[in-house]
């Protein structure tokens, strides 16, 4: 029979494994253990499905796999809770749910639980609001679910249920950060967001190449193996101003440009304060959108050419404008006349279905924002 001991490290195994994908199993295996049962596992119908809470077959990670994979959608006794289950956790023992005759009728039992012996259910099933029930099974051999049994699995069940609610959050936190920091790196405009120590929290990829072009842009260290911070007196005068107390109607975000080495057109960075959130030193603080006045704007060439039929050609010359070339210098640049320039832009506007080469300059700069998928 289950003891203290047993709850305490089950307890401590649940949270834990709410924090940790892998340690489900563990916990799952342990509770089967401590029940002398075959399997323990949980199942979950609504918002909180979403997670993988893996459950075990005790001593066969293939029957487990299969259970997890298909054959945890057919348990009878979860879909005869379902259709009489409450708020409060209430458990359901041996014949209460589904009984013998009905059991060995069912697909779960014809192909999965006679091959492995999964008889004898304890299921403790609620709807706060989701559909929850934790089940742990004994084969046809096991003894019956005594009334200790069933106490002890429902002084268990509220600690599942938290922890699962506890790893969906966290699972859907680390979902929503990725996806994030994804789309952010599909920018080509440099982005950094900063903490009130001007410690970078985080920077796109696109920010990381322009520090690694160096030529003026530096995410310079303090010290070796130091946090990375923004560098040069106009730049962290900026971002004082952007962290210090705002003011309502106060100046808008600061525009620095950067000069550079390289003597090219110098960058353009705006800083702003970020949205409060909170008063810690490490929340972030500040954002800095650096531009790069002298990269040809890139479109992206199969959007150019998928969604607006545009030809390499033209996509260079519409390019070249964008970035602030005459038509002139475009011509020169790419060794061809004044007229096949023209005639190029006039073409790429008409596929555009714009009138003035200033909304042409204005689409492509738009579509710009957005990297090719190469990372070009």
């Amino acid at each position: 029979m289950a003891g203290h001991d047993d709850f305490v490290r089950l307890v401590d195994l649940v949270y834990a494994a709410a924090c940790s994908q892998d340690r489900w199993s563990e916990f799952w295996g342990e509770f089967a253990r401590a029940m002398h049962a075959t399997t323990a596992h949980v199942i979950v119908q609504g918002s909180t499905a979403g997670a993988d809470l893996q459950s075990v077959l005790s001593g066969d990670s293939t029957a487990s796999d299969l259970f997890n994979r298909y054959y945890c959608n057919l348990d009878p006794w979860f879909s005869a809770a379902a259709k009489g289950i409450t708020t409060v956790p209430n458990p359901f023992v041996g014949d209460a749910l589904v009984s013998a005759s009905q059991l060995r009728r069912t697909e779960f039992y014809s192909d999965f639980g006679r091959r492995y012996d999964l008889v004898r259910p304890l299921t403790i099933a609620s709807a706060n609001p989701d559909l929850f029930a934790v089940s742990v099974l004994r084969g046809e051999a096991g003894l019956p679910w005594s009334e200790s049994d069933v106490k002890f699995a429902m002084a268990v069940e509220p600690h599942v249920r938290r922890a699962s609610e506890v790893h969906v959050r966290l699972h859907t936190a680390t979902v929503r950060s990725a996806t994030l920091e994804d789309a952010l790196d599909r920018m080509s405009v440099g982005l950094l967001i900063l903490d009130k120590k001007n410690r970078i929290i985080f920077a796109n990829r696109a920010a990381l190449d322009l520090h690694n072009a160096r030529d003026g842009f530096d995410l310079g260290r303090d010290a070796p193996g130091a946090t990375h911070r923004v560098v040069g007196p106009a730049v962290r005068r900026a971002i004082a101003e952007a962290i210090a107390e705002p003011k309502p109607g106060g100046p808008p975000p600061g525009v620095v440009s950067l000069p550079r080495p390289s003597g090219r057109r110098p960058y353009v960075l705006t800083v702003s304060p970020a949205r409060d959130l909170g008063a810690s030193s490490d929340a972030a603080a500040v954002l800095v959108m650096v531009v790069d006045p002298a990269r040809a704007p890139n479109a992206g060439a199969t959007v150019l050419t998928r969604d607006y039929g545009l030809t390499r050609a033209e996509i260079e010359v519409a390019s070249a404008l964008a970035q602030g070339r005459s038509i002139s210098e475009t011509a020169a640049l790419r060794g061809v006349s004044i007229e096949t320039v023209r005639s190029q832009t006039k073409a790429a506007m008409s596929k555009c279905g714009v009138r003035r080469q200033s909304d042409l300059v204005r689409l492509i700069s738009t579509l710009s924002i957005v990297r090719d998928r190469s990372g070009s």
